[in-house]
């Protein structure tokens, strides 16, 4: 069983680190659980993911992030993803859908960059997704 333990973390932009934007939570989860942070815009809930992932532009100031008792804070984002039990079923991933679709290759892109620095990212990339 694996877990993944969120201990109080406080999350900043990383150019204003004084400021925070997540102060405080606590949650665990454990192998074959859900968990949905809900909420309204701009309570953290993305620059949370953000700080998880290890996105360059976010902080964790105060409090940290465990996988399976290790702190992943250290961690580049390609490593957490590494890290993460059952690759390639299991991930530290979030999404959220943008307005409007076509933007999706563009977004698409810019998180692969971002977990993936080694691919090389066609800039005319155009996936092939069907939402219903």
């Amino acid at each position: 069983m694996h877990t993944l333990e969120i201990r109080a973390p406080h999350v900043a932009l990383a150019a204003t680190p004084d400021k925070p934007i997540v102060k405080g939570l606590d949650l665990v989860i454990r192998t074959g659980e859900v968990h949905a942070i809900m909420g309204p815009n701009g309570t953290g809930k993305s620059t949370l993911s953000k700080a998880i992932a290890g996105h360059p532009d976010y902080a964790v100031t105060r409090g940290d992030i465990l996988l399976d008792g290790a702190s992943i804070l250290a961690m580049e984002p390609d490593e957490r993803v590494r890290a993460s039990p059952n690759r390639p079923n299991s991930r530290l991933t979030a999404f959220r859908r943008k307005t409007p679709l076509p933007n999706i290759s563009k977004n698409l892109s810019g998180f692969a960059a971002l977990f993936f620095p080694a691919c090389k990212i066609k800039p005319n990339l155009q996936p092939n997704l069907s939402i219903n």
